[in-house]
């Protein structure tokens, strides 16, 4: 009973992922390329960020100096200004939940038979891709 319930949820993921990758184009131009660099630095300071905490043994002044190269630190920093912190807080938290109920939706959609709706499964990838390259970091700190 319990294999067979795991075999399932096995076999709707493997298909919700494999058909929200499905009609995506690689291509290998320049812009292409400057994109994903400029996404791979986003990242790269964004975790260079969080593992020059002081709770793992920084300086105050290497972590400031270290937060002003993280774009997404700079841009909350500014927009944290005019608009109060707990809202972005809330704002996060309803991305994050409207992601999980997309997947769980999403997953619906694929385990009763009805991919004719590819809706959800773009304004998932759009989701996922967009918090994991930008705010996943900011989230986690929050």
């Amino acid at each position: 009973m319990l294999a067979r319930q795991i075999e399932m949820i096995k076999s709707t993921l493997f298909g919700l992922f494999y058909v929200m990758t499905e009609g995506v184009v690689w291509d290998n131009t320049p812009a292409m390329r400057r994109k994903t660099f400029l996404i791979m630095a986003i990242d790269y300071l964004q975790v260079q960020r969080i593992l020059t905490a002081e709770r793992y043994g920084w300086t105050s002044a290497t972590t400031d100096v270290i937060k002003n190269t993280d774009i997404v630190y700079i841009c909350t920093s500014l927009v944290s200004q005019v608009i109060p912190r707990y809202s972005l807080f809330i704002i996060a938290s309803l991305l994050v939940l409207g992601t999980l109920a997309d997947t769980f939706y999403a997953a619906h959609l694929f385990k009763s038979g009805s991919i004719d709706r590819m809706w959800p499964l773009k304004v998932l990838r759009f989701l996922v891709a967009t918090m994991v390259t930008t705010a996943f970091s900011s989230i986690i700190k929050w």
